[in-house]
């Protein structure tokens, strides 16, 4: 089931043209990905005192069907995908203006303990208790 949020366009996020497009849809992203996680206790506020890491982007994939306009409210819905490992999450996300899909993409992140270095795919896999090779 998606979490779902409705926001304002907001004119900080537009472009040269005076639309909202590539670089504000990716705002939108980072905030719904932002309260999505936060609902479920998992926002990078609480992560690090409570399982001593902290989610990093590692990948990204956004599309811009069409640029948004002021005229209307925007929907937008985050979901995750099942996880394969504990420490990675694939998040995607839609951003809908006027019934139709504006911008749609997917975050993908992984979980790192703060002063372990991520270089070369090694993440801390806190449940295991130890280093391990990411799998791509």
């Amino acid at each position: 089931m998606p979490f779902i949020q409705k926001d304002l366009p907001q004119y900080h996020y537009a472009d040269d043209d005076g639309l909202i497009g590539l670089r504000g849809a990716m705002y939108y992203f980072q905030n719904i990905h932002t309260w999505h996680l936060h609902s479920i206790d998992k926002g990078n506020d609480v992560l690090p005192q409570k399982y001593e890491a902290g989610w990093i982007y590692t990948r990204y994939h956004v599309v811009l069907k069409q640029k948004m306009d002021y005229r209307g409210e925007l929907t937008l819905r985050a979901w995750m995908e099942p996880y394969r490992q504990p420490v990675l999450v694939n998040e995607n996300i839609e951003i809908l203006q006027h019934g139709k899909i504006a911008a749609c993409g997917k975050f993908f992140l992984q979980a790192a303990e703060p002063g372990i270095s991520n270089s070369g795919g090694v993440i801390y896999n806190r449940i295991a208790k130890r280093l391990c090779q990411r799998k791509e």
